[in-house]
């Protein structure tokens, strides 16, 4: 068996700047910036929801990673050394002590938002004691030492803290499957209902009335909307929010009634006359059963998943060399 290297070890943060938390403060600062100027151009170009998205809410998903990766890099430790005692750590601001009699487990996990490797030491209680970053160097050397130290003394709660981590994961995939699949049926029965929906409006159409409830203009100043009811189907009949024609949209009053196209019996089925489709926000069928099944399959991985993990069976990708590993737990 190899033996663990020698005691004590030092380890120290990059002085490059990826380990400085300051670049990382400044792209999210500069990227709420861009959202922000976004928001206004688009509410003066008009422009619709990808374009929306694309300006606003992208930049500031980013920027809120910015600012959480440059949160941990300014907590996180400047150097670790391992010695007799355990791992000593010095951040900015403190230094503290984690024995190896409270050391049980580590792992090396990909951060999900910057790709980078994190080693995670966990302690008795299966809780992470230690989160170590790639940026103290060198790293790999770092994650070797650890682990040639856990094999040559063995934690008696390695085993029992493998499987609390990898129930928690079960868990939270069954969870993610469920809220697939749940996703999935829904997004099928809006297919199914908008098909049935317009087949009826082909085939079982009739002359009915529609009474205008309300007018309004959308949050970007150029939709106009209004919201009917079928009339003489009650005031708790189905309320239909609808965008309509530009040109269409001054001619209506509340409270007029207005030719449409229904179905004898489903008020919630309507054709309203100068009506505008929104194709993001009402998919069509196929874009609906394409969705649903694709949550579906999603589901169904996520389920597995948790299935394997229950049964101390971890599927994970090796940082390292970028491959699938399987790895059974003991019982």
């Amino acid at each position: 068996m190899t033996s663990p290297p020698e005691l004590p070890q030092v380890y120290r943060a990059s002085p490059g700047p990826g380990s400085s938390p300051w670049p990382f403060a400044a792209g999210g600062a500069g990227l709420v910036a861009v959202a922000v100027v976004g928001f206004f151009l688009s509410l003066q170009a008009h422009n619709g929801p990808f374009q929306l998205h694309a300006t606003t809410t992208l930049p500031m998903i980013f920027a809120v990673g910015l600012f959480s990766t440059a949160y941990r890099l300014a907590r996180s430790p400047r150097e670790v050394a391992l010695d007799a005692e355990g791992i000593h750590v010095r951040s900015a601001n403190a230094e503290r002590l984690l024995p190896w009699s409270d050391v049980a487990w580590s792992d090396v996990q990909t951060h999900g938002y910057t790709g980078r490797r994190l080693l995670k030491v966990y302690g008795n209680d299966g809780k992470v004691a230690l989160t170590l970053p790639s940026n103290l160097e060198p790293f790999d050397a770092l994650v070797a030492a650890l682990r040639l130290r856990l094999i040559a003394h063995p934690s008696p709660r390695t085993d029992d803290v493998r499987w609390r981590k990898t129930r928690r994961n079960a868990v939270f995939f069954m969870a993610l499957g469920v809220f697939a699949l749940a996703g999935g049926a829904w997004t099928a029965w809006m297919g199914y209902t908008t098909r049935r929906a317009d087949e009826l409006l082909r085939t079982e159409p009739v002359e009915g009335q529609a009474v205008i409830v309300r007018k309004l203009v959308a949050p970007d100043g150029r939709t106009r909307r209004v919201e009917f009811r079928v009339a003489d189907a009650g005031d708790d009949a189905y309320l239909h929010n609808i965008e309509v024609d530009a040109r269409f949209w001054p001619l209506l009053r509340e409270g007029m009634l207005v030719p449409i196209k229904t179905v004898a019996g489903h008020p919630e089925i309507a054709r309203f006359p100068g009506e505008i489709k929104d194709d993001f926000l009402n998919p069509s069928p196929r874009t609906n059963l394409l969705l649903a099944a694709a949550l579906f399959v999603l589901g169904a991985f996520f389920i597995t998943g948790a299935v394997l993990a229950f049964k101390g069976i971890d599927i994970a990708t090796d940082p390292a060399t970028g491959k699938f590993r399987v790895n059974r737990l003991p019982r």
